[in-house]
């Protein structure tokens, strides 16, 4: 197999010029017109070169085929990349040509896949909690406290705390937001100890960056770049893990386990503290170590870390710490004045039902315009008090019916049992009249301005709640519990109105 086309030409002007004149030699060394050089990072990269160098047909058969998938790798980038900046998308190119160093693109023949893709873009972005406080930088000084001088080795850090954030498997605190506000509706907003749900926005916030000496970077932009990860520069980020290959969980979580169990990363610190040990000097000998040491790494796992969490259903987008400012809402606010601006808005129990009928109403309308949520709203809602009634009925008859009997001839422990089962159907008898009494007191009135303001923020093509969520994906708080279990069965409800 030979080179017979010249495909890279078309790039000249659109790569870099190292990646071009590459390109070049691989071209000519394939189709006969040059011999193999032993300098060339990408041919020792690809490992197509024989000890003895020689140009052996088995070779050329190779330089063939990476030229061909290189050329249509860089064709489909740059038609990918065609609004971006010309000197970004060099970059990139060069990342996932000559290094692709967090593995997130994989080859496969002449195509690809990606298991992540950190693509600099912009989305409006909500969460319940990003006025919370971060441990960000805290936890990386006492996890990283040295200067890393191997740049993917900070990445790791990040990714790492993500997904420790992302699962609730470790001690730190990062900002979660999502681009789905449905899905921080339904599953994260409760009332707090004061009684009001809160709401942050964002509007076409920039993510896939990480923030470096006051200079923001795409990851691949940051990893070409002749910066290194140094903790004393608090490195901060914001990463959209929301899309990975086939939107399915187990691509991120085997990514990340590959990326970070078997990691290939190591610090300066580490390898200097190795040599010093050893006594080894020579630079040649940096292999046995650098091996020794992602051995050592390896064995040391991931622990802690589980998957109760997707963060492709959460449409989750993971950031440092606090790199918005946070305004609070007011009315007659416009939504332009939140763009890279966090506004901060605060519904009491009577608006936060409103803005989940409200919700929901729109959320029916964008996905099936003939349906009728009021209606159907209305219906379920009626079913749902009658077998509320029921259910107080039922329990107030065995309550009854426990209460009169004779249990004189029972054991003690049997008498205990009984007496234990009375205080429960009490208490089911109490919330079942409150939650009786909520549903009888919901009043349907048209969204207030806060509301609309709310929703005026969706794209409605991609809101997308999973239908197969009930009550069990909704997280509890201790604040308020018996009002956060009505709100998030009257969620329930709605969800179940949209879902028909």
């Amino acid at each position: 197999m030979s080179i017979a086309l010249k495909k890279h030409g078309a790039f000249d002007g659109k790569i870099s010029e190292d990646t071009y004149n590459d390109l070049e030699m691989l071209h000519n060394i394939g189709s006969g017109q040059a011999v193999f050089r032993d300098d060339s990072v990408l041919l020792k990269k690809l490992r197509i070169i024989l000890p003895d160098g020689s140009q052996s047909s088995q070779n050329k058969m190779k330089i063939a085929i990476y030229y061909v998938r290189i050329c249509t790798i860089i064709e489909n980038l740059l038609q990918e990349y065609e609004t971006f900046d010309e000197e970004f998308t060099k970059k990139l190119i060069d990342y996932y040509i000559q290094s692709n160093s967090i593995e997130e693109m994989n080859n496969i023949g002449l195509g690809w896949y990606y298991d992540m893709k950190f693509k600099k873009s912009t989305s409006t972005l909500y969460s319940v909690g990003y006025g919370k406080d971060s441990t960000w930088h805290d936890w990386l000084q006492v996890n990283h406290n040295e200067n890393n001088k191997i740049k993917e080795r900070g990445i790791q850090s990040i990714i790492h705390a993500c997904k420790e954030h992302i699962n609730r498997g470790g001690q730190i605190r990062l900002k979660s937001l999502s681009k789905c506000f449905g899905v921080d509706l339904f599953k994260y907003m409760q009332l707090n100890e004061n009684g009001f749900a809160n709401l942050f926005v964002i509007k076409d916030a920039p993510i896939n960056f990480i923030e470096y000496r006051n200079k923001r970077f795409a990851l691949q932009e940051y990893l070409s770049s002749d910066d290194n990860f140094d903790v004393v520069h608090k490195p901060r980020f914001c990463l959209d893990f929301s899309h990975p290959r086939k939107q399915k969980a187990k691509n991120f979580n085997n990514w990340s386990k590959r990326f970070l169990n078997g990691t290939t990363f190591i610090s300066q610190a580490e390898v200097d503290e190795e040599q010093q040990k050893t006594g080894i000097e020579n630079n040649q000998l940096d292999f046995f170590l650098l091996s020794y040491l992602r051995d050592k790494h390896v064995q040391g796992g991931d622990k802690g870390i589980s998957s109760r969490i997707s963060p492709i259903a959460d449409k989750e987008v993971i950031a440092s710490d606090t790199l918005w400012d946070i305004h609070e809402y007011a009315a007659g606010m416009n939504t332009e004045i939140c763009i890279e601006k966090c506004c901060h808005l605060t519904f009491d129990a009577v608006e936060y039902g409103q803005l989940i009928y409200s919700y929901f109403k729109k959320y029916t309308g964008s996905k099936n315009k003939e349906k009728d949520f009021a209606g159907n709203h209305d219906s379920i809602l009626k079913r749902e008090k009658t077998n509320t009634k029921e259910n107080i009925n039922k329990l107030q008859k065995d309550q009854s019916e426990l209460s009169n009997s004779d249990h004189s001839q029972l054991s003690e422990q049997d008498k205990k049992t009984i007496q234990e089962k009375l205080r429960f159907n009490e208490s089911l008898i109490n919330f079942y009249d409150s939650y009786y009494n909520f549903l009888n007191n919901i009043v349907i009135t048209e969204p207030s301005g806060k509301i609309e303001f709310v929703l005026s923020f969706m794209d409605w093509e991609t809101e997308e709640v999973p239908e197969d969520w009930s009550l069990q994906n909704i997280y509890t708080i201790e604040e308020n519990g018996v009002e956060n279990l009505k709100m998030n069965l009257y969620k329930c409800l709605c969800k179940s109105v949209a879902s028909m």
